[in-house]
């Protein structure tokens, strides 16, 4: 279903003005000049997003080149991602693999889901990092050990640094808004307080070269962010 529905379809249409052609001239530009600190489009520089997501448009283009698929892969590969993920959690809540199956194409077959995987753009991938963080949130609160529930919260603060640097702060909002209120439902505030100093640290280890080196080649940077 992945290979028919989401890959095959991605070098059959144009790209779509005016989103597919930004995140594509951004992202083939990074590959021509070697400046991947900081967004240019038409040698301009381009504010409006942090620099992850192009960096994934521009490992498409520089493994399959600058064409349809090139553009659009990591779109697809990042929806497989997520749904991955949907199947891991459904297969560790349920232990039942017919019933993971029916979970990952269930979400597989959303009109937004599959409509993003075939779209070059940040959502995508956005959406991979949020869902990460989410699902590692329920494993570090399930674990039954120590060491499970450490690695599940460092996975929640790489999952959230790296969606900031793909598409902002909504990537740290999100997990908190849905986090905070299941803890408090379930009286384990003070668990979820611990592992989420760990997370926000891993977090800002991740983020932090990226953020140095952009405010030191352009300071306005996050002026305009």
């Amino acid at each position: 279903a992945f290979t028919l529905f989401y890959l095959i379809p991605l070098a059959f249409h144009g790209l779509w003005i005016p989103d597919e052609t930004r995140y594509a001239q951004i992202s083939q530009e990074m590959l021509g000049t070697g400046h991947w600190a900081v967004p240019h489009f038409m040698g301009l520089r381009y504010f409006e997003k942090p620099v992850a997501g192009y960096w994934w448009i521009a490992a498409g283009q520089a493994v399959f080149g600058s064409n349809l698929f090139g553009v659009r892969i990591a779109s697809a590969l990042s929806t497989g991602l997520s749904v991955m993920l949907v199947y891991g959690l459904a297969r560790h809540l349920w232990r039942d693999s017919a019933k993971s199956f029916v979970c990952a194409m269930l979400y597989m077959s959303f009109g937004l889901v599959a409509g993003q995987a075939g779209y070059a753009n940040l959502d995508p991938l956005f959406t991979l990092w949020v869902n990460l963080s989410l699902v590692s949130v329920w494993f570090a609160l399930d674990a039954t050990s120590r060491r499970n529930r450490r690695m599940a919260w460092i996975t929640v603060g790489a999952a959230c640094g790296i969606g900031f640097m793909t598409k902002g702060f909504l990537a740290f909002a999100l997990p908190v808004l849905v986090a905070l209120p299941f803890m408090i439902w379930q009286r384990r505030i003070i668990d979820g307080l611990r592992g989420g100093a760990l997370a926000v640290l891993i977090a800002a280890a991740v983020c932090l070269p990226w953020v140095l080196t952009v405010s030191a080649q352009e300071p306005d940077f996050w002026h305009f962010f």
